[in-house]
């Protein structure tokens, strides 16, 4: 099929205007030249191609409601003013942002989502958490046209399986947008470095909304706005600053595993110490210059500050994550000394508590989908471990 990458402002290289515009969704041919053909891998079924894979399929949620169409040939040809444009574009950057982040390790996370491109009439597209769907706006610009939008609402996704149900409080909920933004803007840097700063450069910084920013200079806490959007800018440009520095991959696998660590109404030098601290385990402080220098400069953090621990990892392994969040095999735990372990859900209820134990052993089988946290307490001082199943 013919998509755009990201969208037709970043690769030709021009901002929106002249015959760049939406013009009520009508196509000419400097919009058409911006199409690039990509293989889309889909299912086939009696004589049948369906656009459906492990990371998506389409449904329908709310007007206008969309006439799904099947080919039988082997090649796909639809133009931005034609229906099924939107399907094919969202398809193709849904199912490389999720074979990417399933190629960083974190597949646990890419469960497959119902999709519905032409959700509604207003410019605004979301995430459900409880019906684990995309929903994409047709107001302005359709959303589903622009990658960057696509991306970040599947970010949302990826981080609300890692941390369900948590994302209250203001400065929580800018973070959660403003991650979204980077990995949106890191993903279309890797096609074009056009508008570098600018989040939706195709679906905003036109006649219908501003779009976002990536480039803020400004600091915590004496610059904050106390909202949702009006702070999204500080974490997504810090994150931005780290990418700058250490690459694409490094920072999005730290960004990743923080998602695991989002908690309801924490703050952005929380989560940036967080993030220090996942460069100490994970990656053993390799970037950890670079990280400080962005989170000072952001005001997350002091000159001075000192690695927190997030876990003694040295007192307990953690085996078989993988295995016990696909349902396949069991999770262990093993302990360098008798502990007490108390398991919880995301909701805070303790399913089960265990003492003197030197090991545990959790079944898939015993547990529902979602994430659980596994306190543990040696020699009078608290872990907690999560867990995703």
């Amino acid at each position: 099929a013919r998509v755009f990458k990201v969208n037709p402002i970043n690769s030709a290289n021009v901002t929106y205007g002249g015959l760049y515009i939406d013009n009520k969704d009508q196509t000419n041919s400097a919009l058409d030249a911006e199409m690039v053909w990509e293989a889309l891998p889909v299912k086939y079924e009696d004589g049948k191609y369906f656009l459906e894979s492990e990371f998506m399929y389409f449904y329908e949620d709310r007007p206008p409601l969309d006439t799904i169409e099947y080919e039988t040939n082997d090649s796909v040809w639809y133009t931005r003013d034609m229906q099924s444009f939107e399907r094919m574009n969202a398809y193709f950057h849904i199912h490389s942002m999720g074979t990417y982040i399933n190629g960083l390790g974190y597949d646990a996370l890419t469960k497959q989502l119902a999709v519905d491109v032409h959700s509604g009439y207003a410019d605004n597209s979301a995430y459900y958490p409880g019906e684990h769907t995309l929903s994409f706006g047709i107001g302005g610009v359709d959303d589903a046209e622009d990658g960057e939008v696509v991306v970040h609402e599947y970010t949302h996704s990826l981080s609300e399986t890692a941390s369900p149900d948590n994302t209250y409080g203001t400065e929580r909920e800018a973070m959660e947008e403003g991650t979204c933004d980077y990995m949106a803007k890191a993903y279309s840097r890797t096609y074009n470095d056009n508008t570098p700063d600018q989040i939706f450069s195709w679906d905003g910084h036109n006649e219908y909304w501003p779009g976002f920013s990536i480039n803020s200079k400004r600091s915590y806490p004496a610059d904050l706005d106390q909202t949702k959007d009006g702070d999204r800018d500080i974490w997504s440009s810090a994150l931005m600053c780290i990418h700058d520095f250490i690459g694409r991959e490094a920072t999005d696998s730290l960004v990743m595993e923080h998602m695991y660590y989002q908690a309801a109404y924490s703050t952005m030098p929380e989560m940036a110490n967080v993030i220090m601290s996942i460069d100490t385990h994970s990656f053993d402080m390799r970037y950890h210059g670079e990280i400080k220098q962005c989170f000072v400069d952001a005001g997350f953090v002091y000159r001075s500050a000192s690695v927190p621990t997030l876990e003694k990892r040295s007192e307990y392994k953690v085996l078989n994550q993988s295995g016990f969040a696909s349902g396949e095999s069991d999770l262990t735990i093993v302990f360098s000394k008798r502990v007490n372990v108390q398991i919880m859900d995301s909701y805070g209820r303790v399913l089960s508590s265990h003492k003197n134990l030197g090991e545990i052993t959790l079944q898939p089988a015993n547990y529902i989908p979602g994430m659980y946290l596994i306190y543990i307490e040696i020699d009078g001082v608290t872990f907690v471990q999560k867990i995703l199943r």
